[in-house]
């Protein structure tokens, strides 16, 4: 029994690590290695990331046959990859309406059309929309933080239009938005807090 209880002892007494002592003379030290990540968002691409996305939504002929706006025409959605590395990114969405190159010769016509922007983000778990009214001038932003992290899927990230208006006139002829005419800018900020 002596014997048994011995061993044990002995079989513990090694199992334990024995600390690394100095000898007379030497010097220990210990280094400690740390890092940060800083909150970041990026757009994914297709052979890196950029800190911008552009995309662009055609919504073809405005007018009706009696030059009226088309009211029920709808685009996109443009979609796109973004990753952010916090737990709550907030967002902020606004819209410039559409301009015509052509300036209205009366009251009767106008070259303004407004819109609707949606700008729907997918996250770990579900999804927001969120949507801004184009202004015809500096616009209102739409600002919020996400509910949830924004995911790490690809084309978690979509933005389109509906709901076109206007002031009832005859459409002038011409370019509406950008290139050619003015306006037309989805303005998109994700940011990491």
């Amino acid at each position: 029994m002596k014997l048994h209880s011995l061993l044990c002892t002995a079989s513990i007494l090694v199992a334990l690590p024995v600390a690394a002592s100095a000898a007379p003379g030497d010097v220990t030290g210990q280094v400690d290695v740390a890092g940060h990540v800083t909150g970041a968002c990026a757009v994914i691409t297709g052979n890196g990331t950029s800190s911008t996305f552009t995309g662009a939504i055609d919504l073809g002929e405005l007018a009706n046959p009696n030059g009226k706006l088309n009211t029920t025409l709808t685009g996109g959605p443009v979609t796109f990859t973004v990753v952010c590395n916090t737990t709550k990114p907030s967002i902020s969405l606004s819209a410039t309406s559409l301009v015509g190159v052509t300036t209205p010769p009366d009251a009767t016509y106008t070259n303004v059309v407004g819109y609707t922007a949606h700008l729907g983000v997918v996250e770990t778990s579900g999804s927001e929309s969120f949507s801004a009214v184009s202004a015809n001038g500096v616009p209102t932003a739409t600002t919020s933080t996400l509910a949830n992290p924004l995911s790490g899927s690809a084309n978690n990230i979509n933005v389109s239009v509906d709901t076109l208006t206007s002031n009832g006139g005859t459409l002038t002829s011409g370019a509406y938005g950008t290139p050619g005419g003015s306006g037309g800018i989805i303005a998109v900020t994700i940011s990491p807090t």
